[in-house]
């Protein structure tokens, strides 16, 4: 074992199966409820609860506006948006969150599309470890669950890159044609915004964001300097998603910086795990707030809550 890699750290899971506080359907601290939705960089196993993004973010939030806040966290390793959206059909929605933020990176891409995703992980079609999701002949979104047995199928996964030195889930983004592999991903990454996240609380005040711009994935090939293929990648991607965001008439918090690029290396846990450090975790929660404190829903939000605070007091 690479001795880099050893750690220990004593977690809580929650009553919904999260590494997270206890959680309740109920409000009752008066509080503003934001639900993020993310994989294993906002779980963060490698570091305790009170050092986790959204435990941050309550902090940072409640300071800056004076207001209580309530950020519940439903994030597992490897979890894709349309893992999440899997959840939160089921129940997450029952939380009725003011503010509904979905962590994306681009190797959500190859965990949710069929195909992709048994290039990314050796996981065969129809025998993935997750559930994926597809296009069926009439071009309707459907579910592909997932295959408790899926190591019984699992085969060596190709990661080789396709063009220079851009990593595989980069490239789609750093080429003036997308393969179809790449289209089709971001055709369901946008149906699944909108059929299984969007429309999942249209009937509600819920507000939804998309949160991008703060993975080592984000298009630079980090450990061998900022290539042209990797900037342009990483460019393309952020103009892709803020296009997405304005189609689907979410928020997008593209916490990309000079900052977060400078800091990826002495915020990531330890030596080769590519997971955030405590620090790591604070950097992102502090480039979700400031992200939020510009958005004018938000400001809504907390102008709201200020005069119920007031109500209740007098």
């Amino acid at each position: 074992m690479n001795k880099d890699m050893e750690f220990y750290v004593d977690e809580y899971v929650n009553n919904f199966g999260y590494i997270d506080k206890d959680r309740r359907f109920e409000r009752k601290d008066n509080s503003v409820r934001i639900m993020l939705l993310g994989g294993c960089w906002l779980e963060g196993m490698q570091t305790t609860i009170d050092q986790h993004t959204n435990i941050f973010l309550e902090s940072m939030l409640r300071r800056q506006t004076g207001v209580n806040f309530e950020v519940i966290s439903q994030a597992g390793p490897s979890t894709t948006i349309g893992q999440n959206a899997v959840i939160l059909e089921r129940y997450g929605k029952l939380f009725g969150a003011d503010i509904l933020l979905a962590f994306q990176t681009q190797v959500d891409l190859f965990m949710f599309e069929p195909v992709l995703n048994e290039k990314h992980t050796g996981m065969i079609v129809g025998h993935a470890q997750k559930s994926t999701f597809d296009f069926d002949e009439q071009g309707n979104i459907i579910l592909v669950p997932g295959d408790p047995g899926y190591a019984a199928f699992r085969q060596q996964p190709d990661k080789s890159p396709i063009l220079g030195t851009v990593s595989q889930t980069a490239t789609g983004f750093a080429t003036a044609a997308w393969p179809p592999s790449y289209v089709k991903a971001t055709q369901l990454l946008k149906g699944v915004l909108k059929e299984k996240i969007i429309d999942q609380v249209k009937d509600t005040d819920t507000k939804v964001g998309l949160i991008f711009g703060y993975h080592a994935n984000s298009g630079v090939t980090y450990g061998r300097g900022q290539d042209k293929n990797g900037l342009l990648a990483k460019e393309r991607w952020f103009h892709f998603l803020e296009g997405l965001c304005k189609d689907l008439d979410i928020y997008p918090l593209n916490l990309a910086s000079p900052m977060m690029d400078r800091s990826i290396i002495q915020w990531r846990s330890w030596n080769k795990n590519w997971h955030p450090s405590p620090y790591g975790h604070y950097m992102i929660a502090k480039s979700v707030a400031e992200k939020l404190m510009a958005w004018p829903d938000f400001k809504e939000i907390v102008t709201r809550q200020k005069q119920k605070d007031q109500e209740k007091n007098h």
